[in-house]
């Protein structure tokens, strides 16, 4: 409790400076079609050690990689079931060892990849027990190399090895089996993120809130109802959080970005409908990079957005690494 306290009270410091920091809109890239750099649904973004940044375009069922100025780089991956292939990839993430996980949703599994796309490992099949899938939708990757899962239809979270071994699940689904009860939390997580101290976030879009849990699925919070307002959510579907802790929501019917406080609080939103910069057509994933840059997934513009204004991760690194050292 201590260690939680002092974690919060060193990121809400950073937040504070955070909230000076204007957001404003830096580049885009993308066209729809099925060439390298062009989209047809991008649905996931990711944000790897180096900058670059990993985009998942669902309907031609790959993965593009792009330099954090919009350059393609590379891509992989075709429709199929065999490894290296793809059938509705909806999530993506990147390791501290530069490893890339794929969310491989209509094959109900997860692909594990090299920077450069080389097939490693998949785990995962179709079902209601510990490792199986129904049509996930969120992935993150914690500092550690753990791997949780938003299993959204089974309602549950999953936290895997970085090789697939199955370690524990949280949610509120009876028929799953075994039955997943971890404190009644009813969820249908379609986006997960690491937050403050190596807590989980995820957006559920079953009561339009957004969750906070320890890595071990203890519930901490929860923000959010129905609706357009600050502090609302119409289908939030994707979330992560910048160096000082700030979570960020792609909140996608209501076409923007809201920006909250750890803990929940409001602080700004961005992005109104339209195809011009700085607009937004159904924003689906959002990451940020070590300088606090933000990368949103433009789903039904077929682009990929940058913005600045968000904080350096060095922040947060730099104050749990301190915090956790005075406590222990």
């Amino acid at each position: 409790m201590m260690i939680r306290l002092a974690v919060y009270a060193c990121v809400l410091l950073a937040a504070a400076a955070h909230s000076a920091q204007a957001i404003q809109f830096v580049a885009k890239w993308g066209t729809s079609g099925s060439g390298p750099g062009q989209f047809q649904l991008p649905r996931a973004v990711a944000v790897d050690g180096q900058g670059n940044v990993y985009v998942v375009d669902v309907n031609n069922a790959r993965v593009q990689k792009f330099s954090n100025d919009g350059v393609w780089l590379t891509m992989w991956g075709t429709f199929g079931t065999g490894d290296g292939q793809f059938d509705g990839p909806l999530g993506v993430a990147s390791d501290r060892s530069g490893f890339v996980y794929v969310l491989d949703s209509n094959n109900a599994r997860v692909e594990k990849f090299t920077a450069d796309g080389a097939f490693v490992t998949k785990w995962g099949s179709f079902g209601e027990c510990d490792g199986q899938f129904t049509q996930p939708a969120g992935l993150a990757v914690d500092g550690s190399g753990f791997v949780y899962v938003g299993d959204t239809s089974n309602g549950r979270i999953q936290k895997f090895t970085s090789d697939g071994q199955f370690v524990t699940k949280w949610g509120s689904w009876p028929d799953s089996c075994p039955p997943t009860e971890v404190d009644n939390v009813p969820i249908l997580p379609t986006a997960v993120a690491m937050g403050p101290g190596g807590d989980v976030i995820a957006a559920d879009t079953k009561s339009q809130v957004i969750w906070e849990f320890t890595s071990i699925g203890e519930p901490v919070t929860h923000w959010g109802m129905p609706g357009s307002g600050p502090g609302q959510f119409n289908y939030p579907n994707g979330v992560t959080v910048d160096g000082a802790g700030m979570i960020y929501v792609s909140d996608t019917v209501n076409n923007r970005v809201q920006v909250f406080a750890p803990g929940g609080a409001f602080q700004e939103q961005f992005g109104v409908f339209g195809s011009e910069d700085g607009n937004f057509s159904a924003p689906a994933g959002v990451a940020i990079d070590a300088q606090g840059n933000i990368f949103v997934a433009d789903f039904g513009n077929n682009r990929v957005q940058k913005f600045s204004g968000g904080a350096a991760t060095a922040v947060r690194r730099t104050t749990f690494g301190a915090l956790k050292k005075l406590y222990r």
